[in-house]
């Protein structure tokens, strides 16, 4: 008598939806009491960065767009792995703390619905054309929730590729219109080892604008 017992559980809220529970409990002697158990709504969030085209040894900047998928306000981390052989040389903090002498940002809280655009400005090799993979994850304080790769391409890339400029995967209005003028004059495609563009190659990229097909 007079004695409390504290009992804890585990892995109780297996299947169980974000919201208030009651809980009955029983002991082995028949006694019982109730009570309430909160299954707080999971943190998740989304992180996309698009790939970029440049030339060795140029200034790049590369944007990450982190977005409140959940139904509840929560604080986030988005860490950046840069090659070993490139140099980040700026940071967009996007409202973000980002911690000293990494590419790793933290908001203390990002709402429903919102995104958040940090970015970070990468020096590549001069002497090197290539394709550098830049990896992204977004964590709340319980795991990592979403994870991105995007690309730096210092090489000769393909037409489309070279012509895409924003790396989206599509051909807008701007591009058609730079490719148009390249095909015109004759002139080589920037990054692409001095190719042209073709009238077949043109038409195909025309009919993608005109689609609005992904590349």
């Amino acid at each position: 008598p007079d004695k409390t017992t504290t009992i804890t559980f585990s892995e109780v809220t297996d299947g169980l939806p974000p919201g208030t529970h009651s809980v009955n409990v029983t002991n082995a002697l028949g006694n019982h009491t109730t009570g309430t158990l909160t299954v707080e709504q999971p943190a998740t969030a989304s992180v996309t960065g698009a790939d970029v085209v440049t030339t060795p040894g140029k200034n790049t900047t590369i944007e990450f767009n982190v977005t409140n998928t959940g139904e509840v306000s929560s604080g986030y981390i988005l860490n950046v792995s840069l090659p070993s052989n490139t140099t980040a040389v700026a940071y967009s903090n996007a409202g973000g703390e980002r911690q000293r002498n990494e590419s790793k940002w933290v908001w203390k809280t990002i709402v429903p619905g919102e995104t958040v655009s940090p970015a970070v400005t990468v020096q590549t090799p001069s002497n090197s054309s290539k394709t550098y993979r830049v990896n992204a994850s977004v964590l709340t304080k319980e795991s990592v929730v979403d994870t991105t790769t995007t690309t730096i391409n210092t090489g000769p890339v393909s037409i489309s590729k070279a012509i895409d400029a924003n790396g989206n995967s599509e051909i807008d209005d701007r591009e058609i219109l730079r490719a148009i003028d390249y095909w015109q004059n004759g002139e080589s495609v920037p990054h692409t080892n001095g190719e042209t563009i073709s009238d077949l190659e043109i038409l195909e990229l025309t009919e993608t604008w005109r689609d609005n097909r992904g590349i």
